[in-house]
C-alpha cells in the first residue's frame, strides 16, 4: 500500500473556524465595547444624555466642589443640604484625592475612554460596566477555558435589564463597586493552587479601584458572596476529610489584599466610618428610648425592606412584563396617540423602573448547566449562592432568612432595597449558563450516533406547545390577568389594562418562540455538528436580541441642552440669590417639601434635600416633627419660603411673585441667639414639644445634661454678630452681660465641629436635640467654629503611603520580569 493511499484513509481533522487564539481576548473585548457603543449609539453620535433624579442630585454639588477646591480646601462639610452635613464622609462628594495615585491613573484611563466617545458622560458609566463585564469574562474564561463562551456570558450579563438600567437611572458606581466580586472569585480559584506575589499586587489594586467607587452595599454583597464561597468549600472539605489549608490560606490572602486596598482608600473610609456612628444608618433613632428592648443601630425595618422582591415576581425572570414591567413608552387612545412614558408596574414594591430580567436564553442555559454539572463543587456553590441571595431579596416577604441577616449580620441593617442582592443571583446565572453552553457542546462532540437526548426532545416539544398556545389562545387568560392588576390596588389606569395584557402575552410568545429557536439550534448541532464558533455566535445573537428588545424599553434620552433647563434658576431663585446675608430656605411644591439637591447648585442653604444617610439627630427631627413644620422653619433660620402656591400664614410676607412665589418668614430665629434659660429633657420629649410648638425657642433651650455653670438671662447689651460665614469656619463677635447660653442654628455633629472662644476651645453642647449650644462667659469675645476631620487627615497620610508601597511592589515586579526576559542565556561552553 502506498504512502499516499495510507494518507487518504486517515480521517481529516475538521478545521475549526474562528479568531486565532492569541488574538481572541483583544478582539472579543473590542466586540464587547462595540456592543455597548451600538446600544448607546444615540449618546455617542447625537450627544444625548440621561437626566435621572440621581444624576441631578449628584451633579448639583459641582459648583460647591469647585468653589471649595478653588479655595485650596477639601469638600468636607456641605452646608447646602439638610441645614448642613458631612460631604466627603457621607460619600456625597469626592475630594481632590491627588495622593491616591492608583485611582488617578485609573481615572486617566476612564477619561481617555470617555473622550473617544465624544466626552459624553454616559460612556464614563459604560466604562465602569465594561470593567465589571471583563472581570466576569476573566472568571468564566478561567473556569470553562473558552473565550467565546466567556464572551457570550459576560455580554448577556451586561445587558440584563437589572444591570443596564444602572446607566439609564444614574446608579453610576454600582458596576465598578461590584466588579470586585468576580475578581475575588477569579483569584480565589487561581490562588488555591499557588500564590504568587503578582497575584497579591494585582488583586489589591483591583479591589482598591472597586473601593474608589464607594457603593458600600455593593461591596457588602461582593464580600458576602465571597464569604459563602469559602464557607462552602471549607465545610465541604471537612465533610470529605480533605485538607482545607489551601482555602484558609487563600481566604487570608484575599482578606489581606482587602485590608491593603482599604488602606489605599483609608481617607475615604475612615471618614465614613467616623460619620456612620452619627448617621441614620449607624446610630439608633431617638424613639429607641421608648422601647423595652435595647436600641439597635441601623435603618428602620420598614424603611430597609421597602423594596422587597416578592416570590410571585419570579415570573418576570421568564416574562419580563408579567407585572406590568415599569417605565416604558405608550402610544394609544389614552393619550390621543401621543408617545408618552408610563409606569405600569403593579407588583409589591413601591415602584420600579424595570424587572430583573436576565434573559430567557441565559436563564435556560443556566438551568441546563446546573443540571449537567450538579456534581461540580463550583456549580454547587453557585446554586447555594443563588438560593441565599434570592431568599434574602424577598425581604419582609420571607422574613425567616432576611430577619436573621438584619438582626445578626454586622452592618446588614444599614442597607435598604433587599432586591438589590439579586445581583448575586444574576451573576450565578451567567456563570451557570456558560457551563451549560460548554457542557452541551462537549456532549455534541461526543455524540457519535447523532441521536437526540430524551430531555432535548421533550424540552423542544414543551416550549413549542407553549409557544403555539400563546398565539392561538392569547385572549383566554385576559380577564384573569386583568383581575390580578385590579387586586394589586396599584394606581394603574383601567384604560391600560388590555394594553398591559397585550404586552405581557407578546413577551410570553416571543420568549417561548426564542426558546424554540434555541433548542432547535441545539437539535441541529446534535444532528450535524457545525463549527463551534457558529453555535456560540448564534446563541449569543439570540441572547443579545432578547435582552436588547427588553432593555431598550426604559431608555429615556434627552438632548444635552436639557441640563441647562434642569439647572436654570427661576426668577424666584434669582431674587433669593440677591440676598447676601446668612439664611436658609424652604421649598414647597403643591404644599409639600421638595426633596432634591438643586438649591446646592445655586449655593443656597436648603433645610431639605436628598441623601440616603443623613445625620441621625436631623433625621430624628424629620421623622418626629417633619420638615414642613413652621416651628422648625423658625428654629432653622428659614428666611425665605419658595412655593408654587399662595400661603395664608400671617407671619409670611410676600416679597416676590413670578414663576414662583417667595415669602419672607418674619418670625424666624436668627442664626445665633441667647436664651434666658435651659432645661434638661430627653431627645424624644424635645421633639414632641417641638412638634406641638409648645415652647418659645427665643427664651428656652433644651439640653440633654445639666450645665455646670449658672446661666443668666441676656439684656440689651448682649449681642451676637456673625462676621464671617464660610464652609468650614464660622466667626462671630459675641457680647455677654453675664454668663449666657448661646444657641447656634447649626446641626450638631461632634466629630467635626470645634468651638473656640478667644482662641480657647470650649464645649459644643447638644441643644434642641439637633442644634448646637455654648456657654459664653461675661465680656466681649470672638467666637470661632471650625470643621476639622482628624480621621480624614490621618487617612490621607495612610492612603499616600499605602499607594507608594503597593505601586512600588508592582513596579518592582515589572522590572524583575523585564530583567529576566532580556537577560542573555548562559552558554554551555
Amino acid at each position: 500500500m502506498s504512502k499516499r493511499k495510507k494518507r487518504q484513509q486517515q480521517p481529516r481533522k475538521k478545521k475549526e473556524w474562528g479568531i486565532p487564539e492569541k488574538y481572541q481576548h483583544p478582539v472579543l473585548i473590542v466586540l464587547l465595547i462595540l456592543l455597548f457603543a451600538v446600544f448607546f449609539h444615540e449618546a455617542w453620535f447625537q450627544g444625548k444624555v440621561f437626566i435621572a433624579a440621581d444624576n441631578i442630585a449628584s451633579q448639583s454639588y459641582t459648583p460647591y466642589r469647585e468653589a471649595v477646591i478653588e479655595q485650596g480646601e477639601q469638600p468636607l462639610w456641605m452646608p447646602y443640604l439638610f441645614s448642613g452635613m458631612p460631604g466627603f464622609a457621607s460619600l456625597f462628594v469626592n475630594a481632590d484625592r491627588w495622593y491616591d495615585f492608583t485611582r488617578e491613573g485609573f481615572v486617566l484611563i476612564m477619561w481617555t475612554f470617555r473622550g473617544f466617545f465624544g466626552g459624553n458622560d454616559v460612556f464614563r458609566v459604560v466604562f465602569y460596566h465594561l470593567i465589571l463585564a471583563l472581570a466576569l469574562y476573566s472568571l468564566i474564561h478561567y473556569k470553562v477555558r473558552n473565550a467565546y463562551i466567556a464572551f457570550f456570558a459576560a455580554a448577556s450579563f451586561s445587558f440584563g435589564t437589572g444591570i443596564i438600567i444602572w446607566i439609564m437611572a444614574a446608579h453610576n458606581i454600582k458596576a465598578l463597586s461590584f466588579a470586585i466580586f468576580p475578581l475575588m472569585l477569579l483569584f480565589a480559584e487561581i490562588m488555591k493552587e499557588r500564590i504568587k506575589l503578582w497575584h497579591i499586587v494585582v488583586l489589591t489594586i483591583g479591589i482598591h479601584i472597586g473601593f474608589t467607587a464607594h457603593h458600600i452595599q455593593m461591596f457588602y454583597y461582593a464580600y458576602l458572596g465571597t464569604g459563602i464561597y469559602f464557607a462552602f468549600f471549607i465545610i465541604r472539605n471537612l465533610i470529605k476529610k480533605v485538607s482545607v489549608w489551601n482555602y484558609i490560606r487563600t481566604g487570608l490572602v484575599i482578606a489581606g489584599c482587602s485590608v491593603a486596598a482599604f488602606l489605599m482608600s483609608s481617607d475615604r473610609y475612615l471618614s465614613t466610618w467616623e460619620y456612620n456612628q452619627y448617621s441614620q444608618r449607624g446610630a439608633p433613632p431617638v424613639t429607641a428610648v421608648d422601647r423595652e428592648k435595647p436600641a439597635q443601630a441601623g435603618l428602620d425595618y420598614d424603611y430597609a425592606t421597602g423594596w422587597s422582591f416578592s416570590p410571585q415576581e419570579i415570573t418576570t425572570f421568564f416574562v419580563p412584563s408579567f407585572y406590568g414591567f415599569g417605565n416604558h413608552w405608550y402610544e394609544g387612545p389614552l393619550t390621543n396617540y401621543e408617545r408618552v412614558r408610563v409606569n405600569t408596574y403593579f407588583g409589591q414594591m413601591p415602584f420600579t423602573e424595570q424587572p430583573m430580567y436576565m434573559g430567557i436564553v441565559l436563564l435556560s442555559l443556566a438551568f441546563v448547566g446546573a443540571i449537567m454539572y450538579r456534581k461540580d463543587p463550583f456549580i454547587q456553590y453557585l446554586l447555594i449562592l443563588s438560593a441565599i441571595s434570592l431568599l434574602i431579596s424577598f425581604g419582609r416577604n420571607f422574613p425567616v432568612l432576611y430577619d436573621l441577616f438584619y438582626h445578626y449580620m454586622p452592618l446588614f441593617n444599614s442597607f435598604r432595597v433587599p432586591s438589590m442582592i439579586l445581583i448575586l443571583f444574576h451573576t450565578s446565572v451567567a456563570i451557570c449558563a456558560a457551563y451549560g453552553l460548554a457542557g452541551m457542546y462537549e456532549k455534541i462532540k461526543q455524540s457519535g450516533s447523532r441521536s437526540l437526548p430524551v430531555w432535548l426532545r421533550r424540552t423542544l416539544v414543551s416550549v413549542g406547545v407553549i409557544f403555539v398556545l400563546s398565539i392561538i389562545a392569547r385572549g383566554t387568560f385576559e380577564q384573569s390577568y386583568i383581575g390580578l392588576i385590579e387586586s394589586s390596588g396599584r394606581p394603574v389606569p383601567p384604560q391600560l389594562f388590555s394594553w398591559i395584557y397585550e404586552r405581557m402575552i407578546n413577551d410570553l410568545s416571543f420568549n417561548f418562540g426564542l426558546l424554540v429557536v434555541l433548542f432547535g439550534l441545539i437539535t441541529y448541532a446534535y444532528r450535524s455538528s457545525p463549527q463551534f464558533v457558529v453555535i456560540v455566535g448564534a446563541v449569543t445573537i439570540l441572547s443579545i436580541t432578547d435582552l436588547w428588545r427588553i432593555s431598550y424599553r426604559p431608555m429615556h434620552y434627552q438632548p444635552a441642552e436639557a441640563w441647562e433647563q434642569v439647572y436654570r434658576a427661576t426668577d424666584a431663585v434669582q431674587y433669593v440669590k440677591n440676598d447676601d446675608s446668612v439664611f436658609r430656605i424652604a421649598r414647597l411644591q403643591q404644599g409639600r417639601p421638595v426633596g432634591d439637591n438643586q438649591m446646592a447648585y445655586y449655593l443656597l442653604q436648603d433645610i431639605h434635600g436628598y441623601h440616603p444617610a443623613k445625620i441621625r439627630v436631623y433625621q430624628d427631627m424629620l421623622d418626629e416633627v417633619g420638615i414642613h413644620n413652621a416651628f422648625v422653619w423658625n428654629l432653622l433660620n428659614v428666611k425665605y419660603v419658595i412655593t408654587d402656591q399662595p400661603r395664608s400664614e400671617p407671619y409670611f410676607e410676600e416679597v416676590f411673585r413670578g414663576e414662583q412665589i417667595v415669602y419672607e418668614n418674619t418670625e424666624r430665629q436668627p442664626r445665633a441667639w441667647f436664651v434666658d434659660t435651659t432645661e434638661v429633657r430627653r431627645g424624644i420629649d424635645i421633639l414632641r414639644t417641638m412638634r406641638e410648638g409648645a415652647f418659645d425657642p427665643s427664651v428656652t433651650a433644651y439640653i440633654n445634661e445639666p450645665l455646670s455653670a449658672t446661666i443668666s438671662a441676656p439684656d440689651e447689651n448682649s449681642q451676637v454678630q456673625i462676621t464671617d460665614y464660610g464652609i468650614h469656619t464660622i466667626t462671630a463677635d459675641v457680647s455677654a452681660s453675664g454668663t449666657h447660653f448661646l444657641v447656634f442654628s447649626e446641626v450638631y455633629y461632634p466629630p467635626g465641629w470645634r468651638a473656640f472662644l478667644n482662641g480657647e476651645e470650649i464645649d459644643i453642647i447638644q441643644t434642641n436635640h439637633f442644634q448646637r449650644g455654648m456657654v459664653i462667659p461675661e465680656g466681649e469675645h470672638e467666637l470661632q467654629m471650625l470643621f476639622e476631620s482628624r480621621m480624614y487627615e490621618r487617612g490621607k497620610i495612610i492612603t499616600l503611603f499605602a499607594n507608594i508601597i503597593i505601586l512600588g511592589l508592582g513596579f518592582g515586579l515589572v522590572l524583575v520580569v523585564l530583567y529576566y526576559r532580556n537577560k542573555p542565556k548562559r552558554s554551555d561552553g
